[in-house]
């Protein structure tokens, strides 16, 4: 519910954004296509972000379904599950046969081995705002290039300089104003995809007791 209501506010604010006439400027703008460049990373970017949600989520519910089976002892249910392809038949797979202390040891390198999977998520974060910092430097520097110097000097000329805005701060602007949405926009997705994983890993956990405790 938390990925629908993320996505369903930033898809009514790029609806408000193209319908002020934002995002043609965008792109006529986007001479350095950096803008682009973010756009499609962000795209990529939130694409696995959600095949990776869905399949937590599917591993959530086969965690809680092997823990009720447990707990109401269908143990032929849980066999099913022990035997089938989730994250939780590797995890029990992985501790059979070994005792506490054991166990705590691959708990604690099956939780390493969980987040790191989605740390590639986390990655793009910093890509995305690096990004937006480039298309900014890179714009500055071409308003920059085609500023004259004495222009300072022609009281008239500075005040045409105001009204005409140089392309390269065009660029600056809008793509520091795109990486931060995307990041901005990922970031809500991605702590979504993190407390997710944990309650999963805690989840798989807890059932390996579970199943040590009724054996």
């Amino acid at each position: 519910m938390r990925w629908v209501l993320v996505n369903t506010f930033g898809i009514v604010m790029l609806w408000v954004i193209w319908r002020a006439g934002w995002t043609s400027d965008i792109i006529a703008t986007d001479s350095t296509y950096v803008a682009r460049i973010i756009v499609l990373l962000f795209l990529s970017a939130v694409t696995g972000c959600t095949w990776r949600l869905l399949k937590t989520s599917h591993e959530l519910n086969i965690t809680r379904e092997y823990t009720h089976c447990l707990k109401r002892k269908q143990f032929e249910v849980c066999e099913d599950i022990e035997v089938g392809n989730s994250r939780l038949a590797s995890y029990l797979e992985s501790i059979q046969g070994l005792d506490a202390s054991e166990q705590r040891v691959i708990a604690d390198v099956f939780r390493m081995n969980m987040m790191h999977k989605i740390s590639s998520v986390g990655y793009n974060l910093n890509r995305l705002t690096m990004l937006g910092l480039i298309g900014t430097v890179i714009g500055m520097v071409l308003a920059l290039k085609g500023f004259d110097p004495k222009v300072i000097t022609d009281q008239t000329k500075i005040i045409e300089l105001f009204r005409t805005v140089p392309p390269g701060l065009h660029n600056a602007v809008y793509a520091t104003l795109v990486g931060s949405v995307a990041a901005f926009w990922l970031g809500y997705l991605f702590e979504i995809l993190q407390n997710g994983t944990t309650q999963l890993v805690s989840e798989i956990i807890k059932a390996g007791v579970y199943r040590g405790r009724s054996e």
